[in-house]
């Protein structure tokens, strides 16, 4: 067992942590019963599970099944289930299962779920990047995330209020749900006045008609490592999709590193699976 993850057979479970307070698992159910349709998998393991209490939320799509609860006892009979659907090549992978020790080890984990950082409008702080380098930002707006980007690319992962009030905005983006705050991946260092407009960015004034929200703080250290050319710049599905999260103004830096059509198309079928 890892820090936010539990492994039974082939099945990872993820546990409680800063972010979320339930048992969730993502795995490929018709890979493992041999069903040609994920549908067909997921009729069989609610089936299976149709009198158990509290009820696993199970949803899918076309190459994986989502199941959450917040029941350990629950969690233990759904990988029971799944197991036994296994088909044998995959069974065996789950050797002899200890759901007492299983059970003991998920409702430890709950209770021992680490708490969520404190952080708060104002709050400046550093997000790793993919060379060991930092970028940094400013929570705008604690309520919907709303953090802006700065350009500042450093060595250091400490930066003097001063060095801070020189700083530009690149980006402001509305991010939801404040993750790799939550979990400390992205350090506090101190609060300052916020004197950008949270709605300035790309993303417009939150909960208007039209406006954007990138789901969690990712979003923004993949625009980091883009932006300085740690990331290539042009692979998302639209190639143009980081110069739009740019604020309005702005164009494509000199540090972005840009590929050609054939190197696009290697680059986002190795790392995304599409072309």
């Amino acid at each position: 067992m890892t820090q936010h993850q539990f492994q039974v057979g082939p099945i990872k479970v993820n546990l409680p942590d800063e972010n979320q307070n339930y048992f969730s698992i993502f795995h490929d159910l018709a890979e493992l019963f041999e069903d040609e349709f994920q549908s067909d998998a997921v009729k069989k393991l609610r089936s299976k599970l149709k009198n158990v209490k509290p009820k696993a939320s199970i949803e899918y799509e076309a190459d994986n099944t989502h199941i959450t609860t917040s029941n350990a006892d629950t969690l233990v009979v759904v990988i029971t289930a799944i197991e036994e659907l296994a088909t044998e090549k995959f069974k065996v992978s789950f050797q002899q299962l200890d759901t007492v020790q299983i059970t003991e080890l998920l409702k430890a984990a709950k209770k021992n779920r680490p708490k969520p950082k404190e952080w708060q409008t104002g709050d400046v702080f550093s997000i790793p990047l993919l060379n060991d380098t930092f970028a940094f930002g400013q929570v705008l707006d604690k309520k919907y995330c709303t953090c802006a980007l700065f350009n500042l690319q450093s060595d250091s992962s400490t930066l003097t209020e001063e060095q801070f009030k020189r700083l530009q905005p690149i980006s402001i983006l509305h991010l939801s749900n404040g993750d790799l705050l939550n979990n400390g991946h992205w350090n506090i260092l101190y609060n300052q006045t916020v004197t950008l407009n949270p709605s300035s960015g790309s993303g417009g004034r939150f909960g208007d008609i039209g406006s954007s929200s990138y789901g969690q703080c990712k979003a923004m250290t993949d625009l980091a490592n883009a932006y300085w050319g740690l990331e290539p710049w042009n692979v998302m599905y639209r190639e143009d999709y980081y110069d739009q999260l740019l604020l309005k103004g702005l164009t494509r830096p000199k540090t972005a590193h840009v590929l050609n059509e054939a190197d696009r198309k290697t680059f986002r079928k190795e790392k995304f699976g599409v072309e």
